[in-house]
């Protein structure tokens, strides 16, 4: 092939600005930068070009012949190349494009500077999912997942930030579809502030729109790979790429891009190892240390312990503020109902759970029975069993006939241990008093004052006489006597007969 000039493009040694000039002899001053503007001098396989049929290189944008299968500058597959009429055609395409770039870099440092400000955002949610798994009410699983796709929308939104310039459809596609993916999740999941919900949904749409333009500004990388990369560049890049061929322009733009490209890499890798560590340590102390029991796993230990290990097992859930006095109370109603061996087997029970207190209702045996717990210091304990009384009408009716029998010491002995003798001298007193051989029998009883700790009796013993007794449960689990007011005592006035 013989080398010859092609008169009709020029080129700007200073900007790269390409130019249809009509003497490629003549000087001519450029237009965008004000630089020297000379013919293209194209030697080599160029020189034979087709004026009918070029072949614009998607990479260093050097014209080709239109039969040939790479570019003679810089290599690259001509295939799906844009072919044009003439130089100058070629000149109005590439001055099209750069003005295309500069309008859609103003776009990509929008949506860089958009996804900076997610990132943030997500970064700033992510404490917040951490921090809401120590809030009992939102569920380990879900809760879990949710800080993992705010890490990971976090990071991506990062990285998606600094690497626009690269691959700019392929990473705002990939921040649509993880934002969408969250929304979802925010939308079926646990939502444990407000904002979760909306913020993610609004992330996700702004993403698909953003993908317009990402697609705009990816469809023109294919066709013009230097352009883009110079609009992208720093001052001193472009600085050193003036005057050079197009060959040398492209391999010192690619290693411009390749050094960019892995610093942000590494400034993406570091954020997100940061996050990532961040997120791992504040979960983990979520769980472990901030994080309560599960109601669940306090109901099932008081469970097993009543099935399994009686009153034992169960007398050490109780809070230690109140387990002497309900482990007391709890074995006195429990020794009253005759559970001296064992405790009967709970039923399937009732939940009704709050932030910070639970119930549980079981029924059994025609009685019904209530467990209360409170959450204390990021544990549930238990605080109080609810238990029906053994019934009182039994320890009456065993009242009357130790009564009817005279029998002091047995009457004494429905009072406390401390008291029984204070009371077995009352009665012998009241009997003497009165001249009592027998104490007169109980025609009749009617209860007073009933509740559901306690009574008062009282008893009919004709001629107007009456018992009063005051019932109360004992500790040791049996309805005992608190006092017992004796009939008045009636004194003849002078002038009243004698009963014949």
């Amino acid at each position: 092939m013989s080398e010859k000039a092609v008169p009709s493009v020029a080129r700007c040694k200073a900007c790269s600005k390409t130019y249809r000039i009509p003497d490629p002899q003549r000087a001519y001053v450029c237009k965008a930068c004000g630089g020297p503007v000379r013919a293209i001098e194209v030697k080599g396989p160029a020189a034979d070009l087709d004026r009918e049929g070029l072949v614009l290189c998607n990479d260093c944008q050097t014209l080709n012949p239109v039969e040939a299968e790479a570019c003679f500058e810089c290599g690259a597959d001509l295939e799906g190349a844009l072919v044009v009429e003439d130089e100058g055609e070629a000149a109005d395409v590439l001055h099209e494009a750069k003005s295309a770039f500069r309008r859609a870099h103003r776009w990509s440092r929008w949506i860089a500077v958009t996804y900076h400000a997610g990132a943030l955002a997500y970064a700033v949610a992510t404490l917040f999912a951490v921090f809401a798994l120590a809030d009992p009410q939102v569920p380990k699983e879900e809760g879990l997942l949710v800080v993992g796709l705010t890490v990971a929308m976090s990071v991506l939104m990062g990285t998606a930030a600094l690497h626009l310039s690269f691959q700019p459809f392929a990473w705002t596609l990939a921040v649509a579809l993880l934002a969408s993916g969250v929304a979802v999740v925010h939308t079926v999941g646990p939502n444990p502030y407000g904002a979760a919900l909306l913020g993610s949904a609004a992330w996700a749409v702004l993403s698909w729109i953003l993908l317009i333009p990402a697609w705009k500004f990816q469809s023109g990388i294919r066709h013009h790979k230097d352009l883009y990369i110079l609009c992208q560049a720093s001052l001193q890049t472009k600085q050193s790429v003036r005057g050079r061929s197009p060959g040398e322009r492209h391999e010192r733009l690619l290693r411009a891009m390749r050094r960019a490209d892995r610093r942000a890499w590494k400034l993406s890798a570091v954020a997100a190892v940061a996050l990532v560590l961040v997120s791992f340590f504040g979960t983990r102390a979520a769980l472990g240390t901030a994080r309560p029991a599960t109601f669940e796993a306090a109901l099932a230990a008081f469970e097993s312990a009543w099935n399994n290990s009686g009153l034992e097992g169960v007398e050490p859930l109780f809070h230690e503020r109140v387990r002497e006095i309900e482990g007391t109370w709890l074995r006195g109603v429990a020794t009253g109902h005759g559970w001296r061996e064992a405790l009967p087997t709970l039923p399937e029970g009732k939940r009704s759970v709050s932030r910070s207190k639970g119930q549980v209702d079981y029924a059994f045996d025609g009685m019904d029975l209530t467990v209360h717990f409170v959450l204390k210091d990021l544990e549930w304990a238990l605080t109080k069993v609810e238990l029906p009384y053994p019934p009182l009408e039994p320890a009456i009716e065993r009242f009357r006939s130790a009564w009817n029998a005279g029998d002091s010491e047995a009457l004494a002995d429905f009072a406390s241990a401390e008291r029984r003798a204070a009371l077995f001298q009352q009665l012998e007193q009241s009997r003497t008093r009165r001249g009592w051989d027998v104490f007169p029998p109980v025609q009749g009883t009617k209860m007073r004052n009933v509740s559901e700790r306690g009574a008062t009796a009282i008893m009919d013993l004709g001629q107007g006489r009456e018992l009063e007794t005051t019932w109360y449960f004992r500790d040791d689990g049996a309805w005992g006597v608190f006092g017992i007011k004796m009939p008045t005592i009636l004194v003849p006035r002078k002038g009243d007969q004698e009963p014949g």
